[in-house]
């Protein structure tokens, strides 16, 4: 039986992957940092560990990997996938299934992202960065440059919106 570690186990949509994985004979072996995610439950094998941005994930990684010797490492937290890469370096023979290192740090920047898209000739919705929101039209929908989901996003009519919001900003950068 093949063996495959997926961090991130209390995902949205990790546990119908789990339960497609059992079913097709794999040994499923799931990490998350919430000792309560339904993924875990479902997995042969079970490790609540430390956040993908701790710096103790590394060393965590590791020992999961020693320990239940997985064939692959399946990283489902954007933050987890480049520790993995270099992590999964040191173990011939375990593979990460994940994007490019490279590619997931252009992914996490969402400004430097939306340059790469236009590049390319894909479609993008008007952006600048705070610093040049001089020529920004208004309204407008304002979000950090790193971070997940809707955190920071905000709704904007105007400059001294854009002021004001960048004044409560933990980190504006």
């Amino acid at each position: 039986m093949e063996r495959v570690l997926l961090t991130g186990a209390g995902g949205a949509g990790t546990i119908e992957v789990i339960r497609s994985l059992r079913r097709d004979g794999w040994t499923v072996i799931g990490a998350d940092a919430v000792e309560w995610s339904a993924g875990l439950a479902l997995s042969h094998e079970r490790y609540v560990i430390p956040w993908g941005v701790d710096p103790a994930f590394a060393e965590a990684l590791r020992a999961m990997i020693r320990r239940s010797r997985p064939r692959f490492v399946v990283p489902l937290v954007d933050e987890e996938i480049a520790v993995a890469h270099a992590v999964c370096a040191e173990f011939p023979g375990v593979s990460v299934v994940a994007p490019r290192p490279t590619f997931c740090a252009l992914a996490l920047d969402k400004w430097a992202m939306a340059q790469a898209l236009a590049r390319h000739g894909l479609p993008t919705a008007p952006s600048w960065l705070a610093s040049d929101a001089a020529g920004a039209a208004w309204p407008a929908i304002v979000k950090p440059r790193t971070g997940r989901g809707s955190r920071g996003l905000a709704f904007l009519d105007g400059p001294a919106d854009l002021a004001a919001y960048l004044a409560a900003a933990t980190d504006p950068a």
